[in-house]
Parts: structure tokens; sequence; C-alpha cells
């Protein structure tokens, strides 16, 4: 979770951006973000097709998991990146479409490709008037050069209403040439509306061949010029690390389009941030009550806003990459409060951060005590794993009932061995399903990828937890 001093520094930077935006744009350009960018990119595009995941039947997600092990290259590390293609494949077979993409028409594959930059990336909430003017930069993700005898291709931008209203942007014809990963700028302004989220989609081709593509996420805000600035003068005044995100990410994504809190509605985040009582928070993922020292310095816990009783717990360390309101939104989020629902456990969630595993350890036995919780379990996420389960060896009876790697790469011994507490191994990408165990450990061999096997996660783990007496 960010230090204190890493919280200055990044509301030092985010002040200077939106304070003058000139100097934003000497501060880089779209170029300049695009691996960020990208970064944030692959974990929304995993997110959606998670959504999409839980909508289909078995024989779709064969074929897409038969695909995937395919495209594997030989010696390739199971917590590698699914390629862009390769998600916009699987896409299309979780929708309905051939599995053969050269079966498919071009203008479908293209417009899968797509990625939409929007900036600012958030608009303030209006009854009237034409709003700023935003910058849309298009581009493809990969390689799909057009067939021969197509140079131009009509583009339509189109606002998507959280009421299932769809608004008409911006069309233009666009020369084959520019559908590149340099891409192109487009502009448009954003729709008339109250607080909520809107979504950006392009669409391409004509008639019955035109296509739609990945929706974005642009949210309209409540208030956003007077909110912001309050949130300037109270992350001065009272730093925390909740204020920090917020305010580090408000700048990213007006300036530069960067979407690193898109799991929520962004309207959410300033409610976070405002200290809102726990009881007018309608989000579904929200940082967990556990005191203000915590809010304040961290970790941050989040959790589901369901109320107990709770009899333990099950803290969950996100990998460097992810932010812990993640872990718990959507359907996988359902899967979480399944299991606090069924098994009385607090499903809380954190960061990483340097130094994390003795301080947590440390954490997870004063959270017991606090709570009146029986136990705690521990679970740690991709890269987080190593350290952790290090840690556990290192004690002789550490303060947790059991530990819990999910889709760590190299993860842990094959057996129990000179752990003090059980031990539960998930592999992702395995050539073929596979269960094994022993005195003190479980091993599950999954064949999907990581993104994927978080929808199974929560019943494996169910399973696994011992009754409470």
């Amino acid at each position: 979770m960010t230090s204190p001093l890493r919280a200055l520094t990044l509301f030092a930077t985010s002040a200077a951006v939106l304070a003058n935006p000139a100097a934003a744009l000497q501060l880089g350009t779209f170029e300049a973000h695009r691996p960020e960018h990208v970064r944030l990119l692959h974990a929304e595009r995993e997110a959606r097709l998670r959504e999409d995941w839980v909508r289909v039947g078995d024989a779709r997600r064969r074929l897409a998991l038969d695909l995937i092990h395919a495209r594997r290259r030989p010696g390739e590390p199971a917590g590698a990146r699914v390629s862009f293609e390769t998600l916009a494949d699987v896409a299309c077979i979780l929708d309905g479409g051939d599995p053969e993409a050269a079966h498919r028409p071009w203008s479908e594959r293209m417009v899968r490709s797509l990625d939409l930059r929007v900036v600012p990336g958030v608009f303030a909430a209006r009854d009237e008037g034409r709003g700023e003017s935003m910058v849309v930069r298009v581009e493809s993700l990969y390689a799909l050069p057009a067939p021969e005898g197509i140079e131009e291709l009509p583009i339509v931008l189109t606002w998507l209403g959280p009421a299932g209203e769809e608004l008409q942007a911006r069309a233009e014809p666009v020369p084959t040439t520019c559908l590149t990963r340099t891409g192109f700028e487009m502009f448009v302004r954003p729709p008339v509306s109250e607080p909520g989220r809107w979504h950006l989609v392009a669409e391409v081709g004509h008639g019955a061949a035109r296509r739609r593509g990945v929706e974005v996420a642009v949210d309209c805000v409540g208030d956003l010029g007077a909110r912001a600035r309050r949130l300037q003068l109270e992350s001065q005044r009272a730093p925390s690390v909740l204020r920090s995100e917020l305010w580090a990410a408000v700048g990213q994504l007006r300036e530069h389009g960067l979407r690193r809190l898109a799991t929520l509605f962004l309207g959410h985040w300033f409610d976070f941030s405002e200290e809102r009582p726990p009881a007018t928070l309608t989000a579904p993922v929200v940082p967990s009550s556990l005191g203000s020292a915590a809010l304040a310095q961290g970790p941050v816990f989040w959790t589901l806003p369901n109320d107990g009783p709770f009899e333990r717990a099950l803290v969950i360390v996100c990998g460097t990459a992810e932010h812990p309101s993640e872990v718990l939104s959507g359907a996988v989020g359902e899967g979480w409060r399944r299991l606090s629902v069924a098994r009385a456990t607090r499903v809380l969630v954190c960061a990483p951060s340097p130094g994390v595993p003795a301080r947590l350890m440390e954490r997870c036995a004063s959270l017991a005590s606090e709570r009146g919780w029986s136990e705690v379990h521990l679970m740690a996420r991709g890269d987080q794993g190593t350290a952790l389960l290090a840690e556990v060896q290192r004690r002789d009876s550490p303060p947790i009932a059991g530990l819990i790697l999910c889709a760590t790469p190299g993860a842990g011994p094959r057996d129990g061995a000179g752990l003090a507490v059980p031990l539960l191994t998930i592999d992702a990408l395995a050539a073929q399903e596979t269960s094994a165990e022993g005195e003190g450990w479980s091993r599950i061999g999954c064949r999907e990828p990581g993104f994927l096997l978080d929808l199974r996660v929560p019943s494996l783990v169910a399973a696994w937890l011992p009754d409470l007496p």
C-alpha cells in the first residue's frame, strides 16, 4: 500500500498536472504513458471476459481454453499475460462467433482490436450546455492489415448511457492506413447527464457488415470541479492513502486518459475519500472500517459491504499490479460474497507493500483479537506468494490458521513439509485438471489462465476451509 512519503509525492505531482494543463503536455504524451495504459487496458479486457465467461456454456469455455493453450509459446510462464489478439478471439468465441479467426469478417476482427483512450477520461454532470471537448485516441492493439481494395472505413463513436441511452458522438471515414498502433485522434463532447457511468464504443463497417467494438468506461461525476478542489485541500490537510490514490488517479485520468481506478464508478471513490457514513455508501466494494488509523496510513483493507456475523477472516494479498477493489468486483466478488455468507468469514483484501509479510502476520493476529475471530486464513495472489510462503516457513507458530497460494509462479513445496499450518496451492494454466493432497497440504491444477481462474477460486477455497466448531 502507498507509503505516506509516496502519497505526498503523488499528491504534489497530480497538483502540478491539474493546476497547469500546459505543463501536463510537457510531462508526457499519449506515447510516453502508453506502457501504463496498456497494463491497465489488459486488466480491463480480462475483467470484461470474466463477466462474459459466467454467461456461456461449457462447450464455448472449452473452445476458448483450447485456443489459449494452443497459442502459448514453449516455456512461457503461467503468469504471462494473454495477448490482446487472443483475448479478442476468446471474446468472439464466447459471443458465439466462429473459433477460426480467418472465417470472420475483417471488420469484426478489426473493431475488436481497437482501443479508445479518452482525454479527459471523466466529465462533470450538467443539465445543459455542450461540455468540454474530449480527445479520443483510436489505435489498433495488434497488426491486422486491411484486405486488398479496402482503403477507407467509416468509424462511428457512440455514447452508451447508464439507462440504456445511445447517442452518436462522432462519425468519420478513416483511411485504413491509420488503423495501426500509432493510431489517430477523434474529438467528441460528453452528453448532458446526471452522475453515472457512461461508456464510449466504436463501430466500423457499412450496413449489415457494421460491427461494434469494446466499450470503455467514462464516468460522469456530480460537482466534479468542486469535489476535486475539496480533495486537493483535504489531501494537504489530512493526507491518507485513499485520498492520495484518488488524487493521483484523477490527475492521470483527466490529463492522460489512464483509467487507474476503473473497477468502481469514480463517484464512489470521492465518497470514500470524503469519509461518507457507511450507511450512505452504495458501492459493491468498500474500504473496511477497521479503524481510522488504518485508513490514514495503511494498509487499507477492502471488503464487501455485507453484515456478519463473522466468526473468522480470510485476508487476501493482491499481486503487485492489482488494486484490492478489483479482487472483489463483478462475478468474482459475487463468489467471495457467497463464501462470506455461507462460511461466516469476513473477506478482506489489501495491496502489498515493502516488508508486508512480517507486518501482515502481526496485523492478522491483532485483527483476530480485536474482532473476536476464531481464526484468520491468509491468501497470496500471483507474485506475492513466494514472500508470504517464506515468512510462514520461517515461523514455528505463525498467527494464521492456513495459507493459500493462488496462481503463484513456481509456488511452494509439493507437500506441506516445513509448514506449521495447512497449505492450499492453486495453479493456473495446467495442461489438464489435477488435484492431489497429503498430510497438511492440497494442490489443485486448473486449465484456466489466472484472470479466469479467479472465478473458481472462491468455491475452491470454500471447499478447503475447515468447518468451524
